[in-house]
């Protein structure tokens, strides 16, 4: 007699997502798939929309009319990479600006002397 953990048995068998939703109500499954579809149909309709807002905000050359999404995107972050180093450079030249601005004031206020009130 042999022993059972020598005997194969098979194992068991792995419905698909058909066989899964087929036992339940086809009707409610439609309806799922339907709207599931329609939110699908909605969420590239307005990732469609955010790129084309997207194009009007950057420079993106005469190289070529159409763009990919991940053509657009890169070209994005570039763009906004070149951004921030420019406004970077703008703080920087505003506070020497400001420094040599507050050392003139300063040094007029030396050169004027005490004034006396009349």
């Amino acid at each position: 007699m042999p022993s059972p953990r020598l005997q194969h048995s098979k194992p068991p068998r792995r419905l698909s997502r058909a066989q899964k939703h087929s036992s339940g109500s086809s009707n409610t499954s439609t309806a799922n798939r339907s709207t599931h579809n329609e939110l699908e149909k909605n969420r590239r309709a307005h990732l469609r929309l955010c790129l084309e807002r997207l194009k009007v905000l950057i420079p993106l050359g005469p190289d070529c009319t159409r763009h990919t999404t991940l053509g657009l995107l890169n070209k994005a972050k570039a763009h906004i990479k070149k951004l921030e180093e420019a406004e970077r450079k703008s703080q920087h030249q505003l506070e020497n600006l400001e420094r040599e601005q507050r050392f003139l004031k300063w040094r007029l206020e030396q050169l004027q002397g005490p004034q006396e009130m009349e």
